[in-house]
């Protein structure tokens, strides 16, 4: 997409000799699009410094004055002019430019609360995880010898049923026991992590 600067400077203007910009301002109130031609012409470099010099951004001020020129045009603004054409454009960048400088420091606060919340979350997740695992490991520690020894072997060290039985001299079926009531009583002790 071609930029108004672009468009504008291609066309050969009528009111080349028009310097004057009440007649400018008279002309382009009757819709004549060198008359506004003329007027971006002659103060689109003015206002992209004045919107430069609030925002600090080269691109960011051309946008805003491209898009106020537009808005002149095409919103028919030019009808309410009542001051001179260079301080009505100067007071309506200066506007969009503390418009813009207001949301990106609403948007940047935004972001800094977001980044807030996000760490005092992970802080709290990191905090009820190391919560959870010492109230694990001392669950896991509190029970009886035979059962603390049947979770090791299956949960924690992964052998199949089969030899840690044997590991422990007792059945598979006894295994499974150990192993039940160890689970049931680990559930009911952390239930109050939760």
């Amino acid at each position: 997409m071609k930029r108004l600067t672009q468009i504008i400077s291609q066309n050969k203007l009528i009111y080349d000799h028009v310097s004057d910009d009440d007649v400018l301002l008279s002309e382009l109130n009757r819709g004549s699009m060198a008359a506004y031609q003329q007027i971006f012409l002659k103060y689109h470099k003015f206002l992209c410094t004045e919107a430069f010099n609030l925002l600090g951004d080269e691109m960011e001020s051309d946008d805003i004055v491209q898009v106020l020129f537009i808005e002149i045009w095409d919103k028919k603004l030019y009808l309410n002019i009542n001051l001179s054409i260079k301080s009505y454009l100067r007071i309506a960048v200066r506007n969009k430019c503390l418009s813009k400088i207001s949301k990106n420091s609403t948007k940047r606060k935004l972001q800094d609360i977001y980044h807030l919340n996000f760490e005092e979350q992970i802080a709290e997740d990191y905090m009820e995880r190391n919560e959870l695992n010492r109230g694990m490991t001392a669950s896991i520690n509190e029970l009886p010898s035979q059962r603390l020894h049947a979770f090791d072997l299956v949960y924690m060290q992964g052998k199949p049923y089969k030899e840690a039985a044997t590991e422990m001299g007792i059945t598979v079926n006894s295994l499974k026991t150990h192993l039940k009531l160890a689970v049931k009583v680990l559930r009911i002790k952390l239930q109050s992590f939760r």
